[in-house]
């Protein structure tokens, strides 16, 4: 299902190759069982989080439905806890807000970025490289806001997410040495375990005229 969302999948069937997909660099997202053959999903959580506390993790279970389970999952560090049968409706939403909206498995125009609360980048995804046209590493410590055309706009929603409202809006973004481009920004706070920061999630997706354009670019060239 998520594959024909366009989202990219890998699949691990224990806890140890969990571990190992989820630490990965390019992965953006885990979605995590509880009852693994070979240990925890709870454990696998803490280790992901100790290694990547920004990288999102939804914790999915058919078995462990009482609310002392939940609070186990959210206290590992999960970001969301859904009890099966998810509706496949839910669940696309679900990730589409950590992720946003990837319009076909060929092309990657969304990604996600971590701010501290004066909007200063802390993390981002892999996708973030096509958003902005800088590196996840050249991304780190600069101040998102001044990647918008309307600061002030962007600075609202950077102040409502550490308040802890999240929001969703359609802004111009300029990326390093390109033309401005329309995108979906989606804003929710972010609790990080052991860190009393408010941290941001802003979740880019790339409207799909940009797409065409730069598509047309690229076999011009």
């Amino acid at each position: 299902m998520l594959t024909q969302e366009g989202y990219r999948v890998v699949e691990a069937a224990t806890a140890a190759g969990a571990r190992e997909h989820g630490a990965a660099h390019e992965t953006e997202l885990t979605l995590l069982d509880i009852n693994l053959p070979d240990g925890s999903g709870f454990d696998v959580c803490r280790t992901l989080k100790e290694d990547r506390p920004f990288t999102p993790v939804i914790i999915i279970s058919s078995t462990h439905r009482t609310t002392q389970a939940r609070l186990d999952g959210l206290a590992a560090g999960a970001d969301a806890y859904l009890i099966e049968p998810v509706p496949p409706k839910q669940l696309v939403g679900v990730i589409r807000g950590f992720l946003g909206h990837v319009s076909d498995a060929e092309r990657h125009d969304s990604g996600w970025v971590i701010t501290d609360p004066g909007g200063l980048i802390e993390a981002a995804s892999h996708g973030m490289k096509r958003v902005l046209n800088l590196t996840v590493r050249n991304l780190t410590a600069r101040r998102l806001t001044d990647y918008f055309e309307d600061r002030d706009v962007a600075s609202a929603l950077l102040r409502g997410a550490v308040a802890g409202q999240g929001s969703l809006r359609t802004l111009r973004v300029r990326p390093r040495e390109r033309a401005p481009l329309s995108s979906i920004v989606q804003t929710s706070p972010v609790t990080v375990p052991g860190d009393s920061l408010h941290h941001v999630r802003w979740a880019f997706t790339v409207e799909g005229r940009w797409r065409r354009t730069l598509g047309q670019a690229a076999e011009r060239n």
